[in-house]
């Protein structure tokens, strides 16, 4: 019984100051508040790739609806920061996400072709962000201006569309990112027929 006394009472003084730290005391506790002992990472580069939906094959089979297509956008990133306490914070506490030292300023989707759906036409070259929804992992589609601004970028990011076209048509979609630092990553997909 002295030994259960003597190991619950060293338990509670290796892990208690952790839990209490990392959970009641501070700013930014827990992933709340005070984001600055977040670790952050820089975006190196971004790939595109297609999905059909909702399968995961690779191979998207020629004419698909529009809406049987996902675009994934992959951001590749280099940590250049760790967080100095991630002991206590694996005790208590749900990490902190990490954030990007770059955001996206702006979002261009736009096609070669006119795309005609039938709730109207979008000439081609223009601006066809209306027409998709962006999400990732875990979060409920969105308006593609909602990504502007993003701090926590280290994840694939999904565009589909749910406007259904008019006629048979063929597109080759760009979809434009600008980010904070000034670079811009153009990708582009593949022509894509689509029904």
């Amino acid at each position: 019984m002295r030994h259960v006394k003597i190991i619950a009472i060293a338990f509670l003084l290796i892990v208690g100051p952790a839990i209490l730290e990392s959970c009641c005391l501070g700013p930014g506790a827990c992933g709340c508040g005070d984001h600055s002992k977040a670790p952050s990472f820089n975006i190196d580069t971004m790939t595109l790739s297609l999905l059909p939906y909702p399968t995961t094959s690779t191979t998207v089979p020629t004419p698909v609806v529009f809406s049987g297509v996902i675009f994934m956008v992959d951001m590749e990133v280099t940590y250049t920061e760790l967080m100095g306490s991630v002991g206590s914070t694996l005790l208590a506490c749900s990490p902190i996400p990490p954030k990007a030292n770059q955001t996206i300023t702006d979002i261009t989707i736009s096609s070669n072709a006119m795309l005609e759906a039938r709730s109207g036409n979008a000439p081609a070259g223009s601006n066809l962000n209306f027409v998709f929804e962006a999400t990732f992992a875990g979060h409920e589609s969105r308006p593609v201006e909602d990504l502007i601004g993003e701090m926590y970028l280290d994840r694939t990011f999904y565009f589909r569309s749910q406007t259904v076209l008019s006629r048979l048509q063929t597109h080759t979609f760009t979809f434009s990112i600008t980010l904070s630092d000034g670079r811009v990553f153009s990708l582009v997909s593949s022509p894509l027929e689509l029904g």
